[in-house]
């Protein structure tokens, strides 16, 4: 939400052709850690031949795909290159299968774990977004802004997206 802002204060002037690439990877980023728990259930349930396929053919995607969108869309396409393969096998791979390995219908899965994750990241990123310019370009109140909008989200992910048993 604030890369435009995060990366002239942090490396200087010059860079701001990374700002895209930087969103796009650290989409990439909240998804792996999103499945990191699914993929561990798999795992323990003797899926790990199932994992390294998929991890197989999301490089290859990642290769394939990475190719023409570098040459279209220079750095931020190959982050695009990287995050549609990630995004596929995290949403539609392993998350799925994790949910219906242990009895959880899929649809009720994204809406009682997932979910309650998103809704908040959604405002925060509305929040810092709207408030980023407000903020001088000086890594430590970039990085001020941004411990903010984390607390942010762990007051609402914590009072409203988890239940009463799960707090």
């Amino acid at each position: 939400a604030v890369a435009d802002v995060l990366i002239p204060a942090w490396v200087g002037p010059g860079f701001e052709g990374s700002v895209i690439a930087v969103q796009i990877l650290a989409f990439v980023v909240v998804l792996r850690a999103w499945v990191a728990m699914p993929s561990t259930v798999l795992k323990g349930n003797d899926q790990h031949r199932y994992l390294a396929r998929i991890s197989a053919g999301g490089a290859l995607a990642n290769l394939l795909l990475s190719i023409p969108l570098v040459k279209s869309w220079g750095i931020p396409g190959v982050a695009l290159g990287t995050a549609i393969p990630v995004t596929v096998i995290c949403a539609g791979l392993i998350f799925p299968r994790a949910c219906r390995l242990v009895g959880l219908r899929v649809a009720r899965g994204y809406r009682l774990i997932v979910w309650p994750a998103v809704w908040p990241a959604v405002l925060v990123i509305a929040a810092l977004t709207l408030t980023k310019s407000f903020v001088p370009v000086r890594l430590s109140l970039v990085l001020a802004h941004l411990a903010g909008g984390g607390l942010l989200y762990a007051a609402l992910f914590l009072r409203f997206g988890l239940s009463h048993d799960e707090r």
